[in-house]
């Protein structure tokens, strides 16, 4: 398995990050980035993958550079994975003709039916892609066992769910409310912070419920 990523600054990287995994961080100048539409990036994604020639493509990602350089895909068998979807990003931000989310939605659109089949990590992303793709398979997000394992001594202390991210109704944190409503009526104690960062300051704003 080989991972590329491009990366604006020169930096040392391992050339193996196990004995059948191989990571190649791809230098590409400023230029290349977003004020030529990637193009640096496509390019460098490219020559490299005509040296792997890889069986199998996965896209990991839907914003910025990795939006765009999915035109990379026609040089060996694709498949796309979907966390955000741009094109229903653009439609609900209500996106101006012209402007980066209304480009990445008309992007979407153009290179999903041409992929071998689209990763989902849910019925919800199931069901905004599969009108535009061949094939797709729900692969929920994996959780390491020790997340699951209770700790061998646990300390006496209140337990918290942290909740981070932007309050919207996208990230569902009403149905989160529902949840913690009904863990409390079973006589559970517990506080829910909720953080959330707040642009242009990107100050991390704290309220919670307990």
């Amino acid at each position: 398995m080989h991972l590329i990523s491009c990366i604006q600054q020169p930096v040392r990287s391992p050339e193996k990050l196990a004995g059948n995994i191989w990571f190649h961080g791809l230098h590409v100048p400023k230029i290349g980035w977003l004020r030529t539409c990637y193009q640096g990036c496509i390019r460098a994604v490219r020559r490299k993958l005509r040296e792997i020639q890889p069986d199998l493509v996965q896209g990991i990602g839907t914003e910025r550079e990795w939006r765009h350089q999915r035109r990379v895909f026609r040089l060996s068998k694709p498949g796309d994975r979907i966390q955000g979807n741009m094109a229903e990003l653009a439609r609900l931000n209500r996106e101006r003709i012209g402007s980066y989310g209304w480009l990445t939605a008309r992007l979407e659109n153009f290179i999903l039916p041409r992929t071998t089949g689209v990763f989902c990590n849910s019925s919800y992303t199931e069901a905004l892609v599969r009108p535009r793709a061949r094939r797709i398979w729900r692969v929920p997000h994996p959780l390491r066992q020790a997340f699951l394992d209770p700790p061998p001594n646990p300390e006496p202390r209140p337990c918290i769910l942290l909740n981070v991210g932007v309050i919207s109704p996208r990230k569902r944190q009403l149905e989160l409310l529902d949840v913690a409503e009904a863990l409390h009526r079973q006589g559970l104690k517990f506080r829910i912070p909720f953080c959330r960062f707040h642009p242009p300051r990107s100050r991390c704003l704290h309220g919670g419920i307990s």
